[in-house]
């Protein structure tokens, strides 16, 4: 699994990537959203949670919650990160409109395809209005 999100099966490489992917998020933020003060955090396609460890260490104020539709990724993120302050969901249904007001997508787009503007739209309605989207293709 880590070769399947990384690209790199070692752990360090794992941490490293997920450090630098969130310093790229923390630099990106506009001055009036810093990542410190973020509350709820919606880290979109989490994987094993690389980046949502770090987003834990740089906002840690906030509930974090993972999504992602691979139940093994899920299962393993759920094992490697006990940490109360975040929870891993297999759909965002559950997840109430406006909830979120930093939500991150690393690299999930590349993957999908006609799906593309469901995702979207489903991003949309779970961003709070002051909220930010932070997405890479």
């Amino acid at each position: 699994l880590l070769l399947k999100v990384n690209g790199n099966a070692t752990e360090d490489a794992f941490h490293f990537i997920g450090g630098e992917i969130a310093k790229g998020i923390r630099g990106a933020l506009p001055e009036s959203c810093p990542l410190a003060r973020a509350r709820h955090i919606l880290d979109f396609g989490c994987g094993l949670g690389r980046v949502s460890s770090r987003l834990l260490q740089d906002a840690p104020e906030a509930q974090v919650v993972g999504f992602d539709i691979d139940p093994a990724m899920l299962h393993w993120s759920r094992r490697l990160l006990p940490d109360p302050r975040i929870r891993f969901v297999s759909s965002t249904l559950p997840l109430a409109a406006g909830g979120f007001d930093l939500i991150t997508v690393v690299s999930v787009f590349t993957h999908l395809d006609e799906t593309t503007d469901f995702w979207l739209s489903e991003i949309n309605r779970l961003l709070a209005n002051d909220g930010v989207a932070f997405i890479t293709y």
